[in-house]
């Protein structure tokens, strides 16, 4: 759709440019235009339903910021069927962090059985994005809510090399914290998390938090563990 590289190339900065290709290094600099978030977000909102069906089966996309608009646009999907099919099919196309955490919709939040079950699933992808998504869905939609300590024991068992997957479950673990602390206690105090980094870098985020008191930070201090990677 030329309309949307229009736009794209009205609103780039690119000074925003170089910092996103900073920030987002598995996407080539070529391949980043240089827009901000909320104009892409705002814009997505505004494009004619039929202009939003055509650009949802239009795959792939050259840039980052037209997969970040094709996030939005799924995620203002009000059926939960037609928001899982054409999230699956747009997965695999996903290939950085940033379009990843964007998350799903809130039609999402009426169907936590539906969405847990296709989680599951998707935690168990060869893709990096699709698993990172799956982490990034049970930490916006199932902590708060919904809460499933089986999640707990999934993400615990998680065992990669893969920077933006250990990173996603990292960030769960210290979000799970402080809506769940015995629970997590649990798998730290008891070595649960057989990722060691992850260990780690969940009880980094913990201390960095500004929701963590600052004696539990200092027990959570002496839970981490000593081995040459952290």
């Amino acid at each position: 759709m030329d309309k949307v590289k229009e736009f794209l190339f009205f609103k780039q900065e690119l000074s925003y440019r170089e910092f996103s290709a900073k920030l987002i290094p598995t996407v080539k600099v070529e391949n980043i235009v240089g827009v901000r978030m909320p104009d892409l977000k705002k814009f997505a909102k505004f494009l004619s339903k039929e202009d939003k069906e055509k650009y949802l089966n239009n795959l792939p996309h050259e840039y980052m910021e037209e997969n970040h608009i094709h996030m939005y646009l799924l995620n203002e999907i009000k059926d939960i069927n037609t928001l899982i099919s054409m999230t699956e099919k747009f997965l695999p196309f996903i290939d950085n962090w940033a379009t990843c955490d964007i998350g799903i919709g809130k039609v999402a939040e009426k169907y936590p059985e539906i969405i847990e079950k296709k989680v599951y699933e998707w935690l168990k992808s060869k893709h990096v994005y699709t698993v990172r998504y799956a982490v990034t869905i049970l930490r916006t939609n199932f902590i708060k809510q919904n809460f499933n300590e089986n999640h707990l024991k999934l993400l615990s068992k998680i065992q990669t090399d893969e920077y933006y997957i250990n990173m996603a479950i990292a960030w769960y673990f210290c979000e799970c914290y402080i809506k769940h602390e015995k629970e997590v206690l649990e798998y730290l105090e008891n070595n649960k998390i057989v990722n060691d980094w992850v260990h780690n870098k969940a009880i980094q985020k913990m201390k960095e938090s500004l929701k963590v008191d600052k004696d539990k930070k200092m027990y959570l201090n002496s839970l981490k563990r000593k081995y040459k990677g952290f």
